[in-house]
C-alpha cells in the first residue's frame, strides 16, 4: 500500500492567478443543468408557458398564455413588483383594454392582446438573459465554489 499526502485549499486560499484559472475552468458550473427552470416556474405562476427561447442568434422567447391575456396581466400586477417592467407593461395593457368598448373595438383589442403577448415574451427573454449572465458571472461562480466547499490542489486541480 502506498499513501500519498495532498494538501488541499479552499478557493480563497489559492493565489489570484490560480483562482482566475479555476473560475475560468468552472465557468459553466452553474449552467450544467436546466438553469432556466426557475424562470419557467415563475412564469407558470402567471399562467404563462414558455415553450422555447433562444439567446444565441435570433433572440426569441416563445410563450403561450394558459388563460386570457387579461387574466395573465392581472396575475402579473398582483405578483410582480411595481418597479418591474412586466408590472408596468401589464398595468398599461389593463388600462388600454379597459378604455375600449369590447363590441366596437374588437380588432383593437385583438391587436392589444397580440402586442401584450409580444412585449411579455420579450421581458421573459430579458429575465432569462439576466439569469444566464448572473449564473456565468465571476461572482456567481465564486459563490458556487465556496458554497459547495470545493477543494483544490495548489495548482488549482479540483479534488
Amino acid at each position: 500500500m502506498r499513501t500519498i499526502k495532498v494538501d488541499l485549499y479552499k478557493l480563497e486560499e489559492l493565489s489570484e492567478k490560480v483562482q482566475e484559472e479555476v473560475i475560468e475552468r468552472l465557468c459553466t458550473c452553474n449552467i450544467d443543468y436546466d438553469w432556466w427552470a426557475g424562470v419557467y416556474d415563475s412564469a407558470s405562476n402567471e399562467q404563462i408557458k414558455i415553450t422555447s427561447f433562444n439567446m444565441d442568434r435570433c433572440y426569441s422567447c416563445n410563450i403561450t398564455f394558459m388563460e386570457s391575456e387579461m387574466a395573465t396581466a392581472e396575475l402579473i400586477v398582483e405578483g410582480h413588483g411595481k418597479e418591474s417592467d412586466t408590472y408596468k407593461i401589464s398595468k398599461e395593457f389593463i388600462r388600454e383594454v379597459s378604455e375600449l368598448d369590447a363590441e366596437v373595438d374588437e380588432d383593437q383589442i385583438e391587436y392589444l392582446n397580440h402586442e401584450y403577448e409580444h412585449d411579455i415574451s420579450q421581458e421573459y427573454l430579458k429575465i432569462l438573459r439576466d439569469e444566464y449572465e448572473w449564473l456565468t458571472s465571476e461572482e456567481s461562480i465564486r459563490e458556487s465554489i465556496i458554497c459547495n466547499e470545493y477543494e483544490f490542489t495548489n495548482e488549482g486541480k479540483m479534488q
